[in-house]
């Protein structure tokens, strides 16, 4: 088991590969500075194996034969992380300065920020959980802020003005992945052995930053992650077989 405390700043939040930031302002370049898409502060991450006590030379059905080759020799594993949210900026979406139209960023880089009205960052972040929709069926979509703030929040729309950008946090993450192995000894050098993998044994939704822009009807949705490689898809099952000599 480990954990790990982390703090990511700088100037490009999607980690943008051409190089290009945020630019505020150039009177105050500090204005873009802030956290990152990696900036994780607490991640606890935990793995393990148990062999389960059954089979020959074990503490129950201690025996060979075809009850060691059924029951003896298996083997449970797994894969546990939890970690803070991922961070997002709030967005008022009126470009009151530097506005950059025909750009591949849009106005998002002269956006004016957002007026709070009776509305606190704090009690904005302090409402960041997962509001369950009411509908059964399957949903890639969830509110994870409380939308009834909303109403204490306005784009800034004076010209030349910058209400600022503040970040807000998404909710924390789980992920775990188990995975069942029987061993099966052949001769003193050759041994079979079969795994069946669950990734997201849990099978249950993670969700990622949510929808920041004050004017969006879908302000405070997410959607799922997926396609991380870290298991946080639907789960998935696997089937290895392999031969070990």
């Amino acid at each position: 088991m480990n954990y790990t405390w982390s703090h990511t700043l700088g100037v490009q939040p999607g980690n943008t590969w051409t190089g290009a930031f945020r630019l505020f302002s150039m009177r105050d370049l500090r204005l873009s500075y802030g956290p990152t898409l990696f900036d994780v502060r607490h991640t606890l991450h935990a793995n393990g194996t148990y062999d389960l006590p059954f089979g020959k030379g074990r503490a129950l059905a201690n025996r060979g034969g075809v009850i060691d080759k059924v029951i003896g020799h298996w083997n449970v594993g797994t894969i546990l992380t939890y970690q803070s949210g991922l961070p997002g900026q709030l967005t008022g979406t009126f470009g009151t300065f530097n506005t950059s139209v025909g750009t591949p960023f849009g106005d998002a880089l002269g956006d004016g920020g957002v007026l709070f009205n009776g509305t606190t960052l704090s009690q904005l972040q302090n409402s960041v959980g997962v509001y369950h929709p009411t509908s059964t069926s399957p949903v890639t979509f969830a509110n994870v802020l409380d939308v009834n703030l909303k109403s204490g929040l306005a784009p800034n729309t004076t010209p030349g003005v910058m209400a600022g950008n503040p970040w807000i946090y998404s909710p924390r993450q789980f992920f775990q992945d188990l995975a069942i192995t029987k061993s099966i000894p052949i001769r003193e050098n050759l041994r079979f052995t079969w795994q069946t993998e669950f990734l997201n044994v849990w099978n249950h939704p993670v969700w990622g930053t949510p929808n920041l822009n004050v004017l969006s009807s879908s302000f405070g949705h997410a959607g799922v992650i997926r396609n991380t490689g870290l298991g946080v898809q639907e789960r998935q099952i696997e089937f290895r077989a392999n031969i070990e000599f």
